[in-house]
């Protein structure tokens, strides 16, 4: 039954959505290793981007909203490369 279908033959996005038959609220997608960490609503439209340090070259590897309101998130800077023979 599925062994002609491709990967791209299947819906993506949100498919189905009945607000009375589930818990409303929002989702937090922190791609592994991504600058950007994005809150989604139920319809899957963003609502908020952050941003993990673009400009210290930062990724985020875990982000968890707490009961305060603030963001814990698990970050990795890459190492700068230099010349240390100086």
């Amino acid at each position: 039954m599925f062994e002609n279908r491709s990967v791209i033959d299947w819906p993506t996005g949100v498919t189905v959505y009945k607000p009375d038959k589930c818990y409303n609220g929002y989702t937090v997608i922190n791609p592994y290793r991504s600058e950007l960490i994005f809150l989604i609503d139920m319809r899957g439209r963003v609502v908020k981007t952050w941003y993990a340090h673009p400009e210290k070259r930062a990724e985020s590897w875990f982000s968890k909203l707490l009961p305060s309101g603030n963001w814990l998130s698990l970050v990795y800077r890459t190492p700068l490369l230099h010349d240390a023979s100086s």
